[in-house]
């Protein structure tokens, strides 16, 4: 179980948005825990990120003082040579590191709470999986261009949920219509300025100060509009959490990238000792085969499948299993038409791949 925290933090704005934009430095904000709640890890379907995310077990939302979310919607306003200039969060993204090529064929993000406006029939929340580089991001609040590593702006896959559809309570889940190829280092982002734009608040969870261990793979993304919020901002760029806050924090972001999209394993590298492949048929109507190898023998073994909500819909003790290749018939006669997410997991190791069923 995972203990929830809100925290909140003060806000310092990046130097780096052009001299027309100089930095301004709110006043300064204490850590102050608000409320805490537990979190089970019981739905989770990730493949990339879980391993390294909360290892105290504590879970945490970040507030901004000035009203909203460090890792959510934000926005405060300062004055700049007699002009208003509003600097608002929109979006946040989390690097993943890989050792080999995957496809990734979708995302898990464990939203901490939301508000509706009175727009918020058409507010979303954007998933992409992209290729990140150097020079794409503000290091620090001394940044005068982006100076880091960073997520580039062509998305390799992208998904969207509703606002109303985001879970604050368990797993939410963005399946890719076509998985992401990535080869290398990637992110998943998030864009959530629709939500700012109709007055709604969402925020993302993140993990305990120093729970980053210093890799650099957490952004914010910062953007800056004249007098009011309204239409497209006139500057936005991704930032290091020590280019926006006065007191920098290391963390790992709630997002999870779930890797899939190989019909056969035979097609396949282990990862994580594993390998799962694609339920056939697919689309299938009534029974499903899968596949799985093993790289070692596992004393337990499961099979679960997850609705696009985040709900275990059923669970399949395979008990301990050898070494090698094996498969699991499904019946999947009592599940509706739709995209359901079934996972393998292993001696605590996961594997995710998405099916479909027809009816």
């Amino acid at each position: 179980m995972r203990k929830f925290y809100t925290l909140v933090l003060s806000l310092l704005s990046a130097g780096a948005f052009a001299q027309a934009l100089s930095p301004i430095i709110p006043s300064h904000g204490t850590v102050t825990s608000v409320y805490q709640k537990n979190f089970s890890a019981a739905a989770a379907g990730d493949t990339l990120g879980l391993a390294e995310f909360a290892p105290g077990g504590q879970v945490v939302n970040y507030g901004f003082q000035g009203g909203g979310y460090i890792f959510g919607v934000n926005a405060a306003s300062f004055d700049q040579q007699g002009t208003t200039i509003w600097q608002a969060g929109t979006g946040c993204a989390r690097g993943f590191i890989l050792d080999e090529p995957s496809q990734i064929s979708g995302a898990l993000v464990l939203f901490a709470n939301k508000t509706a406006g009175a727009n918020s029939a058409t507010s979303k929340i954007v998933a992409k999986v992209v290729d990140i580089a150097s020079n794409l991001a503000l290091a620090s609040n001394t940044s005068q261009a982006a100076d880091t590593i960073g997520p580039k702006a062509t998305a390799l896959a992208t998904a969207e949920v509703t606002l109303a559809a985001a879970d604050t309570t368990n797993y939410t889940f963005f399946p890719f219509a076509t998985p992401a190829t990535v080869t290398e280092d990637f992110a998943v982002t998030l864009d959530y300025s629709s939500c700012l734009l109709n007055q709604d608040t969402v925020a993302v969870l993140a993990d305990q100060d120093g729970d980053g261990g210093g890799v650099g793979y957490t952004w914010g993304r910062l953007s800056f509009w004249i007098s009011t919020i309204s239409g497209n901002p006139v500057q936005s760029a991704w930032a290091y959490p020590a280019a926006f806050l006065q007191t920098p924090i290391d963390v790992n972001l709630a997002i999870f990238a779930i890797v899939g999209g190989n019909t056969s394993i035979d097609d396949q590298n282990f990862f994580d000792g594993l390998k799962l492949g694609q339920n056939y048929p697919n689309p299938t109507k009534d029974n499903a085969k899968i596949d799985f190898e093993l790289n070692n023998a596992a004393s337990k073994v499961t099979f679960k499948v997850i609705d696009l909500n985040g709900r275990v819909l059923s669970t399949h003790d395979l008990g301990a299993r050898s070494g090698g290749r094996h498969s699991f018939d499904l019946s999947v006669e009592s599940l509706s038409a739709g995209n359901y997410f079934y996972m393998l997991t292993a001696d605590g190791h996961n594997l995710v791949k998405q099916m479909s069923i027809t009816k």
